[in-house]
């Protein structure tokens, strides 16, 4: 086992004999997050297809192109729509229900939304695949603004901005695999393209599993519930035995930085100097990004 291997798994508590590491819920959460994103690496015209066959059944008639074309945008658009629902709430939700909850929570979401997809074509409902295509998009937009705050905050400081970084290459990793599933000649045929969909609630199932032997990070203990006693518990069964009272003093130094500390509004960062550099470098990375093509490519 490698050093870097050794640090995570010791970063993370014990609990019925077994050592679990961030590495384990990046992995997870990446390929749980690729399979829905997906629909169009299912060909079109199975969904189509299903669609026409539905609309037949319930009318006596072949659905006019314009409304499949109506559908079929549906339901790549709700997606966005509940991510962008699921990104909003984020905030608040972590504040009041905590990172562990919150993840556990949208984990049920994902679940829920596994099932829409594998029981669209036996209960003969394309509707089915517009709810799951929104709890889906609300769960990633909950929790991928939930997830990486979550392994930053168990992680030991020495690794913590590793582990973050290390957070969008495990993500375009499970991308990968949801383009790989959804090959003709994987999962993406007329036959199993509901089960290449639902694939994503075998992911968050495992990862409700193992979410029930993380505890909740020691920051929101301390800074939110100002619960001194859990945090010091969170922290033993996180990084080992001690009184760990130096990572305290950290966080509660952090947080009286923070409070110190005031925001800048849009207008005084563009018009302040000193960040002037950093903001043409994001403004080069974002535009670069968007030019490069992977929209396209994905």
């Amino acid at each position: 086992m490698h050093s870097w291997d050794q640090s995570i798994a010791r970063s993370i508590s014990k609990r019925l004999g077994c050592i679990r590491g961030p590495t384990e819920d990046n992995l997870l959460f990446s390929l749980a997050s690729a399979l829905p994103q997906h629909l169009n690496s299912c060909p079109p015209q199975f969904v189509k297809g299903f669609m026409n066959e539905t609309w037949i059944r319930r009318y006596e008639s072949a659905i006019p192109v314009e409304t499949v074309t109506l559908l079929w945008s549906v339901a790549i658009s709700v997606y966005s729509v509940g991510g962008l629902l699921g990104s909003l709430v984020s905030g608040y939700m972590s504040r009041r229900f905590g990172k562990r909850r919150c993840h556990i929570f949208s984990d049920l979401l994902g679940i829920t939304a596994s099932l829409c997809f594998g029981l669209c074509k036996i209960s003969g409902s394309y509707e089915i695949i517009f709810v799951g295509r929104f709890l889906y998009g609300f769960t990633l937009g909950l929790a991928l603004n939930i997830y990486v705050q979550y392994l930053g905050e168990i992680s030991p400081n020495k690794l913590r901005g590793f582990t973050n970084t290390s957070a969008p290459i495990f993500v375009t990793t499970g991308k990968l695999v949801g383009q790989i599933v959804g090959l003709s000649e994987v999962l993406g045929t007329e036959t199993l393209w509901p089960l290449m969909l639902s694939l994503c609630g075998v992911t968050e199932l495992l990862q409700l599993i193992v979410m029930n032997f993380y505890p909740e990070t020691p920051p929101y203990l301390l800074l939110v519930k100002k619960d001194r006693d859990r945090c010091l518990k969170s922290m033993q069964r996180i990084w080992g035995p001690g009184d760990h009272q130096i990572m305290m003093d950290e966080i509660l130094a952090e947080q009286k930085i923070r409070q110190k500390s005031r925001s800048m509004s849009f207008m005084e960062l563009v018009k302040e100097p000193s960040m002037r550099w950093q903001l043409y470098v994001v403004l080069v990375i974002t535009f670069s990004v968007q030019m490069s093509g992977i929209n396209a490519v994905e």
